[in-house]
């Protein structure tokens, strides 16, 4: 999907010869989304995976999985499969 992308340290839009950036926004929108928490956007409240709430307890479980693949081709990622070794999650 393209659109404006945002500075991920600072939250910003990117600005680049004074003008805004336009690119591929999956990235980003996967971001967003594993770190929301249900009901943070208003129009869609029940997109959010709230994964700051998993970090130093179990491993999410498949339901999960499968629920971060509905939002996310919901919100137009197209995803095939989420992977989660560790602390390191990988969606393809």
């Amino acid at each position: 999907m393209t659109g404006i992308l945002i500075d991920a340290n600072t939250g910003d839009l990117l600005v680049q010869n004074a003008t805004i950036v336009i690119g591929q926004t999956d990235s980003q929108t996967t971001q967003h989304i594993l770190m929301a928490n249900r009901g943070e956007y208003k129009e869609h409240p029940l997109l959010g995976a709230e994964l700051p709430q998993h970090l130093g307890g179990p491993l999410p479980d498949r339901i999960w999985k499968s629920r971060v693949r509905s939002m996310l081709r919901y919100a137009g990622v197209n995803t095939s499969r989420i992977l989660i070794d560790g602390q390191q999650i990988t969606i393809l």
